[in-house]
């Protein structure tokens, strides 16, 4: 799953040097896995999709999003590893 955010107020860490994209734009986390700091040439922002509402949620198997004023929050429910995310800050956990 990924997350990727238009406007931040934050400073990702340094660039990775094995990173040759752009990065920063937003955490990724795979089943199983810790987030990272997205390095990739893309994004996740469709134009056109609208995002997901405040207090809405969207599972898909064991990744879920829930959405709320104060930001995104994005976990693997089997090995309760995540990140939150807004404009403001991001966290990992």
């Amino acid at each position: 799953m990924r997350c990727d955010i238009g406007d931040r107020d934050w400073e990702p860490p340094p660039k990775p040097a094995d990173c040759d994209l752009d990065y920063g734009q937003g955490i990724a986390l795979a089943a199983g896995g810790s987030p990272r700091i997205v390095c990739a040439g893309d994004t996740a922002r469709a134009r056109g999709t609208d995002p997901l509402p405040y207090g809405q949620s969207i599972q898909a198997g064991s990744m879920r999003c829930d959405s709320s004023e104060s930001g995104m929050s994005c976990r693997d429910v089997e090995t309760g590893r995540g990140f939150t995310i807004s404009r403001e800050d991001y966290t990992f956990f």
